[in-house]
């Protein structure tokens, strides 16, 4: 699902796990599977609306299967449930990312809030 997890959530295609300097992580997954609770200090969660979704996914050349999951993976909000069930929820942010302002503001408050934490400046 495109809901997706910073610090946070199986199926994604990305990196397993980057390192910002000490003691901050982030994690990016589709999934919140490895249940790294206490390990991390901020959970992103992106949701997007599924009629953002499918198309978003068909246009990346994923499966009917895959993109069927993704769909009911995300109406049936299990990223964000697991972020609740395996990180305290004052450190989860449930984001919209339906459209690229949506994505923009997203990245400016992850970065925001990076940056307050120890002068991280990530590249964007």
């Amino acid at each position: 699902m495109w809901t997706s997890t910073l610090a946070t959530s199986s199926q994604s295609d990305g990196p397993p796990l980057t390192y910002l300097p000490a003691p901050r992580r982030a994690l990016q997954r589709a999934t919140t599977e490895r249940r790294a609770t206490g390990r991390f200090d901020l959970v992103v969660v992106l949701r997007c609306e599924n009629d953002k979704l499918f198309p978003r996914l068909e246009a990346r050349g994923y499966s009917s299967k895959k993109i069927e999951e993704n769909v009911d993976a995300e109406i049936m909000c299990v990223v964000a449930e697991e972020a609740r069930e395996s990180y305290r929820e004052d450190i989860i942010w449930e984001l919209q990312s339906n459209t690229l302002e949506d994505m923009e503001r997203n990245v400016a408050r992850i970065a925001t809030q990076l940056g307050q934490w120890g002068g991280v400046t990530p590249k964007l």
